[in-house]
């Protein structure tokens, strides 16, 4: 990373510019629904499955 960040023009992103990148965020936010967990990505798209929704946002699936 060090090497990258003395590249002419590059710079560190803060966590919350990472977030405003196309897909730097896919995946973050998970509901628990019964057995089901389900992952809502950045572009609104939801998946559910048997699971369990991790403090992280991501789901545990099984």
């Amino acid at each position: 990373m060090k090497k990258l960040t003395t590249l002419k023009g590059a710079k560190k992103l803060s966590k919350n510019e990472q977030k405003g990148i196309s897909g730097g965020n896919w995946g973050r936010s998970c509901t628990q629904n019964g057995y089901l967990c389900c992952q809502t990505f950045s572009n609104g798209a939801t998946f559910c499955d048997a699971g369990r929704c991790k403090s992280n946002g991501f789901c545990f699936w099984y």
